[in-house]
């Protein structure tokens, strides 16, 4: 009877002591500064990003709230009013590979041609592992709307594999044409406002 009293006593300080850390970890200090790596990595590779702010959500299942983000890369640039991050904190600890899913605001893509790219939601889901970075079951949806899955390489950038349909207004179809042209992007006409990605 004592060792089973001993043992619940045992089980509840360790649940306090996980609950404890849970609650009372600097989550907002965590968010921060993976925002200004990232902001450093962008810099490195000449993508010139802002963040308005960040905040973290919930009391255990905690989700990294990012505000107002902006991306400058060479030919278009990236805006998004909000992105949400919930890491699987467990998975990643088991797989010992980070993973997340994140949710996009409205946003939009201003290539240098101005035609814009809008959306009005959107979601993925991340995983790292040691060669490359797959982002998988990507959905957008709005006059841009996009499926599928790519992998890019952790080295080089470069797109690995890739099975993406993307849905544009056809007054980009131009400028997607010359994109394809590039080789930038391993993109496909497949109809007036259609295109693959494939690889």
């Amino acid at each position: 009877m004592k060792i089973i009293t001993s043992l619940k006593l045992a089980s509840i300080a360790t649940l306090g002591f996980i609950l404890g850390i849970v609650l009372f970890f600097p989550w907002q200090s965590i968010g921060d500064y993976v925002m200004s790596r990232w902001l450093a990595v962008a810099a490195e590779n000449g993508i010139y990003a802002t963040v308005e702010g960040c905040d973290a959500e919930g009391l255990i299942d905690k989700e990294f709230v990012y505000q107002s983000i902006t991306a400058d890369f060479p030919v278009f640039r990236f805006s998004v009013g909000e992105i949400r991050v919930n890491p699987a904190f467990i998975s990643s600890l088991l797989s010992r590979k980070f993973s997340c899913s994140v949710k996009l605001g409205r946003g939009e893509i201003m290539p240098v041609t101005r035609q814009k790219l809008e959306w009005t939601s959107a979601s993925a889901a991340i995983f790292v592992e040691k060669e490359f970075i797959s982002v998988r079951d990507i959905a957008f949806f709005g006059n841009f709307s996009a499926r599928g899955f790519f992998e890019i390489s952790r080295e080089t950038g470069q797109i690995l594999r890739a099975n993406m349909v993307l849905h544009l207004p056809e007054d980009m179809d131009r400028a997607f044409e010359m994109l394809s042209r590039s080789g930038m992007v391993p993109l496909t006409k497949i109809k007036t406002g259609e295109w693959k990605v494939e690889r």
